[in-house]
Formats: structure tokens, C-alpha cells, sequence
């Protein structure tokens, strides 16, 4: 399974081409509320300490998050790397380079699609080089450049199926690197459509506290009763569908269950993948765990997406989910924030 060419000239878009302020001001929504931002409200903010309107964090954004509206998630966190300054997601701490560079190491391999590196001074991008390795394979010969200010450049690679478990980066002599983010994606699940095999309720529990789309709200709260998390009837199969506008690649599936003596319900749960024509693309089997989370990695980046199915397995056939999110991209659109 493949990441289609369009994918790569959407997020290529997204990265290299400047925000206007004419645009900013027809994706703003002054009706959305709190920590959301979008024409359909359909973004998360992920600032520091407060809310915003537009994606935009006056106090700074939050560590783990990164790139265009701050919607991507960072994993160079993640990995080992000779300098803490490089990785620690503060700008204001720089390494200075060295011929030999800076090398990120993953304990599990990750699915390389771009990433963005920050110089404290003007770097020219022919200067930077990135190497980047499946074991001791160089799996990217030729990774593009954008230049997004004279100070940072993202590189990106499109790779059919390949699994990185380090890189190397090289940059002019006497430059000083300050930040490397390497994205796992943006959270493609939130806002999504979604059905489930009926809301649950009862005399004391309403209908609203029980329904699917709680799943992808933005909320990871794991008290059911604070009205966050989905239940299904106790008397159908007990499934949850999200189905996307359009075809998706996906990375990464984390699933929040609900706190409290029914987190076995979620245990032995399938998720599965299909594309536009049902056909299933990625299937998960979880092998009898009792878990706050659950965090699921199709290491072939799963293509065309158009739904995820999650089902559970439990005797009792009640399917509960606090949140769900699945981090890609879009395989078609091109996104503007």
C-alpha cells in the first residue's frame, strides 16, 4: 500500500505556501467555540495555556505539536539523539554542527512522510542533507526541500511501505540547528462522521451522553458520565464506524477507553480499515489487554482509507470509546487551515 503522488502535492501545498491574511479571515469562525478553528469548526487549537480563534497561539504552542496551525504531531520527541537542545521543542536552545551532523534513532520504526528543521540563522537549503535509513538501508536517496523562512526547511519523502528507524542530518559548517520535528500526522479522525450500533440510554442516562460522534470531539475525558465517551445498546453487535468525506492514509490509531471497572469491555477489540469499496486494507486484533490506551501502528501507511470500523468482543457486547484518533493525512485534499 502506497501513498498516492496527490497526497504529496497537497501536503507540499499546505507546507510551502503562506497563509494569507485574506485567507486566515475566511477560515476563521467566530462562531466556533473554545480550542476550535476551521470553516466547519473541524480543528483543534494546541497552545500552551489558552484558547484561539484561528489556530494562531499568542503564548506558544504546545509541546508535542508543530507545523501548519500547529496540527501535526511531533515524534522526533521521541527518538535518541545526541543533544536534548535538537529535540526538546524550544527554539531558543540550538546545537551547533558538526561535520559528522545530528542522528535520530527510533526504538520502533516510524513512518517517515516529512519533517521540519529550524536554524537560528540563515541556512541555505542546499547545504542540508538528510539521510534516512530502514536498519542499514538508505531507503531516500533524494528527500525534497521547501524553504518556509530563510531559518527553516521541511524535508519530505514519499515511500511505498517503508519502515525508518533512523536518520541523519547535515547542515553548513558553523550553522547552528535548533528544532527538529518529524510529523506522525495531524489527528484526520476529528470532527469525522460516525455511526455506532445503537446509543445507549436509559431513565437516568440520555441519549447525548452515549453517542457516536463523542469519540471524535476532541475531549479524551475517560468519565463516561461527563458525556465524552460512546456506549452502544446492550442488545446489537457492538461496533463504531467512522467513515471519512474522502480517502485518507493513516499512520497511527489511538484509542482512549473509559476509566473505571468497565475497562474490560474494550479488551480483544478489532479494528479494521476498508477502502471505497469495503474491502479491508489493515486489520488489529488486540490480544486480551485491560488498557487506559491503546495505541495501534499500521507500519504499511494504509492508503485510500474511507472508514474504520472498531468492534468489540466482550460478552456482554457493549462497545465504549472515550476518544479515537487516527494520524495521516488526506490521500486528495488539499488542506488549508
Amino acid at each position: 500500500m502506497a501513498i498516492h503522488g496527490t497526497a504529496v502535492v497537497a501536503l507540499v501545498i499546505l507546507i510551502a505556501a503562506p497563509v494569507s491574511s485574506q485567507t486566515r479571515k475566511i477560515f476563521k469562525n467566530t462562531t466556533c467555540t473554545d480550542n476550535w478553528f476551521g470553516s466547519r469548526c473541524q480543528y483543534l487549537c494546541h497552545c500552551k495555556t489558552s484558547g484561539c480563534t484561528d489556530g494562531r497561539c499568542p503564548d506558544g504552542y504546545a509541546r508535542g505539536w508543530f507545523g501548519p496551525q500547529c496540527q501535526y504531531l511531533d515524534i522526533a520527541k521521541n527518538a535518541t539523539t545526541m543533544s536534548s537542545t535538537i529535540n526538546d521543542g524550544d527554539e531558543s536552545t540550538c546545537y551547533p554542527m558538526q561535520p559528522a551532523g545530528v542522528s535520530f534513532t527510533w526504538r520502533d520504526p516510524i513512518s517517515f512522510t516529512w519533517m521540519r528543521l529550524q536554524f537560528k540563522n540563515a541556512v541555505s537549503p542546499a547545504a542540508i542533507d538528510v539521510k534516512i535509513y530502514q536498519n542499514t538501508d538508505h531507503v531516500c536517496a533524494h528527500p525534497t526541500k521547501a524553504v518556509i523562512t530563510n531559518k527553516t526547511v521541511d524535508v519530505y519523502s514519499v515511500m511505498a511501505a517503508k519502515k525508518v528507524t533512523h536518520l541523519n542530518i547535515t547542515s553548513a559548517e558553523g550553522s547552528q540547528l535548533c528544532s527538529v520535528y518529524v510529523s506522525r500526522g495531524r489527528n484526520i479522525a476529528l470532527k469525522q462522521n460516525t455511526s455506532q450500533a445503537g446509543t445507549y440510554r436509559n431513565k437516568d442516562i440520555p441519549a447525548s451522553i452515549s453517542k457516536s460522534k463523542n469519540a471524535v470531539d476532541g475531549d479524551r475525558n475517560a468519565n463516561f458520565s461527563a458525556g465524552s465517551c460512546t456506549h452502544t445498546r446492550t442488545t446489537e453487535t457492538a461496533n463504531w464506524t467512522l467513515n471519512f468525506a474522502l480517502p485518507h492514509y493513516a499512520d497511527t490509531y489511538v484509542l482512549y477507553n473509559r476509566q473505571g471497572f468497565s475497562q474490560y469491555r474494550l479488551s480483544q477489540f478489532q479494528l479494521v480499515s476498508f477502502d471505497i469499496n469495503s474491502s479491508p486494507l489493515f486489520t488489529y486484533h488486540d490480544k486480551n489487554t485491560i488498557q487506559r490506551v491503546y495505541r495501534v501502528r499500521d507500519y504499511e501507511i494504509g492508503d485510500n482509507i474511507s472508514s474504520v470500523t472498531i468492534t468489540a468482543n466482550n460478552v456482554e457486547k457493549i462497545l465504549t470509546l472515550c476518544e479515537v484518533e487516527i494520524y495521516g493525512e488526506s490521500s486528495r485534499e488539499c488542506v488549508v487551515f
